[in-house]
């Protein structure tokens, strides 16, 4: 049974045990005035609280914004301090828009990568000879070069 069933059966039974019909009317004013109090000060506390709900869901909503935000952040620079160490990349790259310079995996059956920073489309050429001033090498392929012995060379000694 809820409060307004049990209001109108407190009403009924009082209407029909008191004598005097003026005491009765007094008697039922009285309560449904202490009975519409009530009923008011539930509907504030429900109030306030619908408005303490939507704040903290509001704030909840700034939160995982930032969350996210951070998030992010946190795997932008996971991948700036483990890309470089990580075994599966062979050579680094500088992007020819933006001067990014990032690491990828050697594939030759890749012919192009995007930038992970302007996301331009960068080309790749496999069969290019390097000259000695590329970004994979930092310069050092003609050292590299040098320092080879050919296989003719090598039988000999």
């Amino acid at each position: 049974m809820n409060i307004n069933e049990k209001y109108k059966e407190l009403i009924t039974d009082l209407e029909s045990n008191m004598e005097s019909k003026k005491d009765f009317e007094y008697v039922k004013n009285a309560f449904s005035g202490i009975f519409l109090d009530f009923l008011t000060e539930l509907q504030d506390l429900y109030n306030q609280n619908l408005e303490k709900m939507q704040e903290l869901e509001e704030k909840q909503k700034e939160i995982e914004k930032k969350s996210a935000l951070m998030e992010d952040s946190l795997n932008k620079i996971e991948k700036e301090l483990y890309i470089t160490d990580n075994d599966n990349y062979d050579f680094e790259i500088v992007c020819p828009y933006c001067n990014c310079e990032f690491e990828a995996e050697a594939d030759e059956l890749r012919s192009e990568i995007t930038c992970p920073e302007c996301h331009n489309i960068i080309e790749l050429d496999w069969n290019e000879e390097c000259e000695g001033d590329c970004s994979c090498c930092h310069g050092n392929c003609e050292e590299e070069k040098e320092i080879q012995i050919p296989e003719d060379e090598d039988e000999d000694m």
